[in-house]
């Protein structure tokens, strides 16, 4: 069944049993690269996926690599999910386009994924508890309390980095921690959201007026971080500066 995010979402806030979630076998990447290389035997391919601490995808699609020995399919496992991994795919776009090689895109994607970090701020602690990655208890606590729990993601891992009071109280504490972690301003960063736009609109204030940020690439998140993230969830990928 087909669902708009809109749609998932809404179905979201009233089930009581969360969905799940499941990577795409290697078939599917087998196909795809087949129908590639067959259109055009000396193609370069490159591939750039979500974590692997975070999906299977990655692994899915090295069985499938590992059927072309002889071809050229790199893989890049980009540390980071949804609107994170959009940003090292605009990047790679801009590189293909200038004519740059698949084997010196892989190389800067590496280089650059370690310096990728991404922000993101909770409406709600309903879905981590559901999935199984808060206690009950902690989840009615917090709830009463109004606490937002701020995670960061890098290198494929998921912390907390701050719990808050209230959601703007999480977004003034994302861009003082941004202010520490400055961001590149080399590589344009982008903004993610499940379907809040009223609090998209406050997080994109603050980091304008913060950083004179003119113009931000916005993503949805969609429903396979959203079933984990619930509406409401905002947050920022960036190139941190060395």
């Amino acid at each position: 069944m087909d669902l708009t995010s809109e749609e998932f979402f809404t179905k979201l806030d009233g089930c009581t049993e969360i969905p799940t979630t499941s990577q795409a076998p290697a078939g599917v990447f087998m196909e795809a690269f087949k129908e590639i290389l067959d259109r055009d035997p000396g193609a370069e391919i490159l591939g750039i996926f979500i974590s692997q601490h975070l999906s299977g995808t990655f692994q899915s699609a090295s069985i499938a690599r590992n059927t072309f020995p002889r071809r050229s399919i790199r893989l890049v496992d980009s540390g980071s999910a949804s609107f994170g991994l959009s940003l090292l795919i605009r990047e790679a776009v801009k590189m293909r386009d200038a004519g740059v090689s698949a084997a010196q895109i892989e190389e800067k994607l590496n280089q650059l994924k370690q310096q990728l970090v991404v922000y993101v701020a909770l409406e709600t602690l309903k879905y981590l508890q559901k999935g199984g990655r808060l206690s009950a208890t902690a989840a009615i606590v917090g709830t009463i309390l109004q606490m937002k729990p701020v995670l960061r993601i890098q290198d494929g891992i998921i912390t907390v980095a701050k719990k808050v009071r209230g959601n703007f109280a999480a977004y003034d504490w994302i861009v003082e921690t941004l202010r520490a972690e400055p961001i590149d301003q080399t590589y344009a960063p982008c903004i993610g959201s499940t379907q809040c736009p009223k609090l998209l609109e406050a997080f994109t204030l603050r980091l304008k007026v913060a950083f004179g940020l003119s113009r931000l690439k916005h993503f949805d998140i969609g429903p396979v971080v959203g079933a984990y993230a619930g509406r409401g969830c905002v947050g920022i990928a960036y190139i941190q500066k060395k």
